[in-house]
Parts: C-alpha cells; sequence; structure tokens
C-alpha cells in the first residue's frame, strides 16, 4: 500500500512539474507577443500621429492664368496639392530671357527688405492668397517664378513652379527693340562722337525714367518701357543703350548702389545716370550732369566704399560734362582773381577756402574738384611772366591748396619746350628712378600737372598726350 501510495504521488508530481512547465513557456510566449504588438503600436505612433492621413501625398504645385497682353495686369492663380494641405504661396520674381539664353531680372527679389510692412510687398514674399499679378511692359520671352509652403510638414517643404511665357505684340517691341530705336534716334540726331552718344543716350534715360520707391523693378525694361526703375534698372538701360550705339561700358558699384563706367574719346569716365535724375532740379548748379564723366577720386568722394576697377579706371576730365560744355566757368571765376592775386604777389604755394555756400556747397565736393581741373587749365601769368599752376581740393578742409611754378606746363627739364624728355622724365619720376633730391623742385612741380599727391603715371601720360594735342582749353 505505501509502495502504490509513493507511486501515485510520484506520478501526480511528475504531471505537475509537466504543466508547471508548459504554463511558463506559454507566459513568455504571451509577454513576448505583448512586447512586440507594444512596439508596433509605438512605431505606428510615430509614423501616423493622431488625425495624420495613414499616407501624405507629395506635394505638387499648379500655375493658372489667360494669355498676358502687354500693357494689362496678368492673374496668376497658384494651387497647391498634397502634404499637410495647409499653404502659403509666393511670386518671387521675374526673369527676362536674353537672346542668347541668359537671364535677367526684371523685378528684384529683395524689394520687401525696403517696405515698411514687407508682408505688403507684392513679390518675394509668402502669402495666404495664392493669386497674384504682373503686367508685362515688352514682347520677349520671360520665365515667372513660384513657389507653394507646406506649412503643416514637418520639416518644412516648398515647392518650385517656374511659368515661361512668349509674348509677341507689335505695340509693345522687345527690350532690344526699343534699345535699337533710341539708338537710331540718337544717330539722326548727329552723334557721332562717343562723348556725344554717351550724353545724348544719358539724357533719354534721366528724361524718360523716374527712381522707383517701391524697389520692385530692376531690368532695363523698366527704365525703357515702364518708365521707373531703381539704380539697377538705370544702369543696365544705359548700358544697353551704349551697347547698342556701339560705346564700351562697364559696371561700377558702391555703397548699395550702381552706375556706369563708360569710354569717352578713348579715356574712362564714371557717369552716374540715378543720381542725375534726382527729381528736381537747381538754380546753382546743372544738377542733372553732376555726375557725368567724373574720375574714381571725385566718385570715391561721393561713394566712400568704391573702388577703382580693372579696366574701367578713370583719371581724365576731359569729357566731363561741365568742363566740356563750359559749365565750369562761373564756378571757376569765383577763384581766378584771388589766384592771380597770389601768383602777382610772387607766392608759389598758397591757399583757398571754398567759395560755394547754400545750395551749391551741397556739390562742393564734386564742382571744386572740376574747378581745381579747370583752373590747372588756364593761362596764368605771375608778375608778367608765363606761369602755370597745380591746383588741389581738400574736401575735408574746404581749401584748395596751390603750387605755382614759371615756364611751360609740363616743362620738366625747364628748357622751355614741351617735348618727349619732359614725358619720359615725369614717368621716371612717377616709377621711382629719381629721388626728390635728385631734381629741382621746379621739376616737380612741372610734372605733376594733374596737382594730385605726388607724380604719376598719369602725370607722364598727361604730358605725352599734351606733346600731341596741347593742352585742354
Amino acid at each position: 500500500m505505501e509502495r502504490v501510495g509513493r507511486k501515485h504521488c510520484t506520478n501526480d508530481l511528475g504531471a505537475f512539474r509537466a504543466a508547471a512547465r508548459n504554463s511558463a513557456q506559454q507566459r513568455r510566449l504571451h509577454t513576448a507577443g505583448l512586447l512586440a504588438f507594444c512596439l508596433l503600436l509605438a512605431v505606428l505612433a510615430v509614423a501616423f500621429p493622431p488625425g495624420a492621413p495613414a499616407r501624405a501625398e507629395a506635394l505638387t504645385v499648379s500655375v493658372s492664368y489667360q494669355a498676358p497682353q502687354c500693357g494689362t495686369p496678368t492673374a496668376f492663380t497658384v494651387d497647391a496639392t498634397g502634404g499637410s494641405g495647409t499653404y502659403q504661396y509666393m511670386l518671387q520674381c521675374v526673369y527676362a530671357v536674353e537672346a542668347d539664353g541668359t537671364q535677367t531680372l526684371v523685378t528684384d527679389p529683395s524689394a520687401s527688405a525696403f517696405w515698411a510692412n514687407p508682408s505688403q510687398c507684392p513679390y518675394g514674399v509668402y502669402k495666404a492668397t495664392n493669386t497674384f499679378e504682373f503686367t508685362f511692359w515688352t514682347s520677349g520671352t520671360y520665365r515667372v517664378y513660384f513657389y507653394a509652403l507646406d506649412q503643416g510638414s514637418s520639416p518644412i517643404t516648398y515647392k518650385r513652379q517656374v511659368e515661361t511665357i512668349t509674348i509677341n505684340d507689335p505695340a509693345h517691341p522687345s527690350t532690344a527693340t526699343l534699345a535699337a530705336n533710341i539708338a537710331a534716334e540718337c544717330a539722326a540726331a548727329g552723334c557721332e562722337t562717343s562723348y556725344e552718344k554717351a550724353l545724348w543716350l544719358h539724357d533719354w534715360v534721366i528724361d524718360h525714367c523716374t527712381y522707383d520707391n517701391t524697389h520692385l523693378y530692376c531690368g532695363a525694361e523698366g527704365a525703357l518701357a515702364r518708365g521707373t526703375g531703381t539704380c539697377e534698372a538705370y544702369h543696365r538701360a544705359y548700358a544697353l543703350l551704349l551697347n547698342t550705339a556701339g560705346v564700351e561700358n562697364g559696371r561700377m558699384e558702391g555703397n548699395g548702389h550702381v552706375w556706369t563706367a563708360v569710354n569717352m574719346d578713348g579715356a574712362w569716365y564714371q557717369v552716374d545716370t540715378t543720381w542725375d535724375d534726382p527729381g528736381y532740379t537747381s538754380t546753382v548748379a546743372d544738377v542733372q550732369h553732376l555726375y557725368f564723366g567724373l574720375t574714381d577720386a571725385i566718385m570715391l568722394l561721393v561713394h566712400s566704399d568704391h573702388t577703382p576697377q580693372a579696366g574701367y579706371e578713370s583719371n581724365a576730365l576731359a569729357c566731363n560734362y561741365f568742363i566740356r560744355s563750359g559749365e565750369i566757368a562761373p564756378f571757376t571765376a569765383l577763384y581766378t582773381e584771388n589766384v592771380q592775386a597770389q601768383l602777382d604777389a610772387g607766392a608759389t604755394a598758397f591757399t583757398l577756402p571754398s567759395a560755394l555756400t547754400g545750395e551749391a556747397a551741397a556739390y562742393a565736393r564734386v564742382l571744386n574738384n572740376l574747378v581745381a581741373y579747370q583752373l590747372e587749365n588756364t593761362a596764368w601769368t605771375a608778375r608778367g611772366a608765363a606761369c602755370t599752376i597745380s591746383a588741389a581740393y581738400d574736401a575735408a578742409s574746404a581749401q584748395f591748396s596751390f603750387t605755382a611754378f614759371a615756364g611751360v606746363k609740363g616743362d620738366v627739364n625747364g628748357n622751355g619746350v614741351l617735348n618727349v624728355v619732359d614725358a619720359q622724365m615725369a614717368y621716371d619720376m612717377a616709377c621711382g628712378v629719381y629721388a626728390p633730391a635728385d631734381l629741382p623742385e621746379s621739376a616737380w612741380a612741372a610734372a605733376n600737372v594733374d596737382g594730385e599727391a605726388g607724380v604719376t603715371a598719369n602725370d607722364a601720360r598727361a604730358i605725352q598726350h599734351a606733346i600731341h594735342h596741347g593742352w585742354p582749353a
């Protein structure tokens, strides 16, 4: 009986142990399955947050509009699909496609930076509205850049759509055709020299364009067709006209401003059509030509970060408007009597204060440097004998500095005749071949024909030019 009882107990214990093992295994499987399910839920929660669609479609953008007509606003509607469904829209900018395939901006995408309320700027700013307007003014091919911004995506995404538009409207010629027509008018007006062409085209631009205070239009078509534009538009229009008329030119920059370098009669000059169109006239000076034909040195006085550009170095004033037209005469007359008095008194070095007062004083940096040039190129006598002077104007002190020397201007060797020896000596002085003590003070004064500090290669070139053509009147 005892063995039988043990056997039954042993059998019961084995069954119990087997059952326990099966139960533990089931619990482990259940726990593993539960963990896997929880992990799946976590992954799904990250991939598909509450309220998110099961699958987000890619953002797409389309633009619809009627066939554009010049002179009439074209309405553009930008539509976006996909993504989160929360969008903002932008007409960023308009480009003109040139004949060679290059693009030039018609509108400035940074214009909003100049607006008191940037969000009101029509271009270059994202808006809740999806409708935009733009008015084309000339025939040609354009590329208009639109954007849609998906605000609900993370990270925020955007999509660009570029519309290429071609307009052929005989009543609104292309910018190139307009430039050709204007250049033809210039030729018909009898303009033959580069100076005459540059001046006539300069006047055309400032007569037909006003400054765009919205800062929207920066292309040549702004100045030529719209009649308004930024300094970039003034320069591009002027450069296009000069190119069409066969006058060399280049682009200049300084202090966030743009103007033009122009080659007139073989020398480079600085011309600022924008600043010559101030929107007012003056009774004391011709402000529409104040910045026509300046040197780098004078331009630096009005644009403090101007740097002479290689190939466009501007050191001459013979084609300056005031000098060439004679309009500098009344300003020069303010000093001639005092200069002559100093010379008659035997002075060889002297200073005179600026005589410009009132409104004229505002233009002293430019006008007085032109006066200095004109005084240098005036025939003088000292106690009855012919003499020449060098003159320089210092804007900081508002004073002229003069040096007088007897004899022929540029006669470095003092033999009373201007010849190639004088030009060579001036060049050697500029190159440092001569030390100051090697030559008399009169030689250094004679060589310094431009009145600037020290003798430079420009002085030597000026003397060489005067040998063959004489000194400018």
